[in-house]
């Protein structure tokens, strides 16, 4: 849900379709992606994940980042193509966080997952 959610954002920015839909839109992600990271804090505390001080900093520093450009954007009443160009921003975020920190934690899941199973 979340990637199709991205994929539709991607299409509304590149569309220049509609600005309060694509508002409500990056809200719903932020909001979306708040309860994640608030699951994933837990996973990574309980999986006892050696990076996951880092990991949750990154959580943090994100929503940071997403709240400021909401902030940003949601004063804009006649979006200019600098405003479009910056609303791809949160999607940024999100997927250079994935590849980044998501995918190290994933790879520690699958070793303690392996290692539980011998």
């Amino acid at each position: 849900e979340a990637v199709e959610e991205g994929n539709h954002l991607v299409r509304l920015l590149n569309a220049r379709h509609s600005w309060p839909e694509m508002l409500a839109l990056l809200r719903r992600t932020r909001d979306r992606s708040a309860r994640h990271f608030e699951t994933e804090d837990r996973i990574l505390k309980r999986m006892r994940y050696p990076g996951a001080d880092a990991h949750r900093r990154a959580h943090r520093r994100i929503l940071v980042e997403l709240n400021a450009i909401l902030a940003e954007l949601e004063i804009v009443a006649n979006p200019q193509p600098h405003h479009w160009e910056r609303a791809h921003a949160p999607r940024h975020l999100l997927v250079d966080h994935c590849l980044r920190d998501d995918l190290k934690f994933k790879s520690h899941l699958m070793h303690y997952g392996a290692a539980r199973r011998k």
